[in-house]
């Protein structure tokens, strides 16, 4: 490493560390979402988004928090967002639909005829034709027809896999819009924020502030002045420049060496343990070229039981439901000396081995 990227990355753990400072000398820190460990959990992050977009919810807001995360959706997907901004609806939670499929949440816009599905996913799997039978949906209801939209929402708002989309042609794929939890809801988030009758209701701005902080949490995304302070740094000179641009060129790589690393760990360890079946789970690596890089382990293919581990948490799902979560697990945690290194291995197959023993694997 050369003394410029040295001095580069020192300062940066400078900014982080005085921001980290401040988060903890103003409660910062505390999150109810995390004490209770619900911030990666689908079905309660959904029923609090449902809650805020009602306008009938218990906010007693009307409509304005509906409004705004329409506005956020025109504003960031132009004309592919076309849908008209409704002075009120009926959303709702877990709406069943046929074929025993639950939508996570939908908008029902009686007067101007237009109904909404939003799929959320954190780290739950797409199941077949999902988004097929969801847009579907939403075509059929007013008979939308080439108007209908069904919004996709995931941590960086990737695309739906295939299995979801099943044959739907392209002009039907374009229909749904992407959208993240990184960008959209952050933004959507903020705006609520600032809404003036929301700064005088605590009980409100204070969920909404912890939400947000959750949700900063699970994307990886830093505080705005952090951030804003770390791009000023880069900005700086052409040096910091430069070896901002060979670190992030090498990020990529160096995590897939060190998750290699990792997995050949793990898998030594797990394999002195007696698995009843060994058919039915394996181990390997995911990545593309997001932060969703990590391993997972396929417990039982019969119940669609796994655990995945991305580079933010492990996580336990059956049937698509987040079950537990292993908070102590992301990349960072390993990178230490070699006799460190090796308990927390063991320390994180021993929980895997514990959730194979839940799961009737062991």
């Amino acid at each position: 490493m050369t003394e410029k990227t040295e001095k580069l990355l020192n300062d940066v753990e400078k900014i982080s560390n005085k921001y980290e400072t401040i988060a903890q000398a103003t409660g910062g820190n505390f999150n109810i979402f995390e004490i209770v460990n619900i911030s990666h959990k689908e079905v309660y992050m959904c029923r609090l988004l449902s809650e805020l977009l009602n306008p009938s919810g218990s906010h007693h807001q009307g409509n304005i928090y509906l409004k705004l995360f329409f506005e956020i959706l025109k504003r960031n997907y132009g004309d592919k967002f076309n849908l008209v901004t409704p002075k009120n609806a009926e959303v709702l939670k877990e709406e069943g639909i046929e074929g025993c499929r639950r939508i996570d949440i939908t908008i029902d816009d009686i007067e101007n005829k237009q109904y909404l599905p939003i799929e959320v996913k954190i780290y739950a799997q797409d199941q077949k034709e999902q988004c097929k039978d969801y847009l579907k949906k939403a075509k059929d209801k007013y008979s939308q027809g080439e108007n209908a939209r069904l919004c996709y929402l995931t941590i960086e708002g990737h695309l739906p896999d295939e299995s979801s989309l099943g044959d739907m042609p392209e002009d039907e794929r374009a229909q749904i819009i992407e959208i993240s939890w990184r960008k959209d809801i952050i933004e959507w988030l903020d705006a609520c924020v600032l809404q003036q009758n929301t700064i005088a209701k605590a009980p409100i701005r204070e969920v909404l502030i912890q939400f947000k902080k959750a949700v900063q949490k699970f994307t990886n995304k830093l505080e705005e002045n952090e951030e804003m302070e770390i791009k000023d740094l880069i900005l700086k000179s052409r040096d910091n420049l430069e070896c901002a641009q060979k670190i992030y060129s090498t990020l990529f790589e160096t995590q897939l060496e060190y998750w290699e690393k990792i997995k050949g760990k793990v898998k030594k360890e797990i394999d002195k343990h007696p698995v009843t079946d060994d058919d039915n789970w394996h181990l390997y690596y995911v990545a593309d070229n997001s932060t969703k890089i990590g391993l997972y382990f396929n417990c039982d293919a019969t119940k669609n039981t796994g655990i995945d581990f991305y580079n933010i948490a492990g996580v336990v799902y059956t049937n698509n439901k987040i079950e537990d979560k292993y908070n102590e697990v992301n990349i960072s945690t390993f990178i230490c000396d070699d006799e460190n290194f090796n308990e927390k291995i063991k320390a994180y197959v021993d929980w895997i081995i514990e959730q194979l023993k839940v799961n009737g694997q062991m």
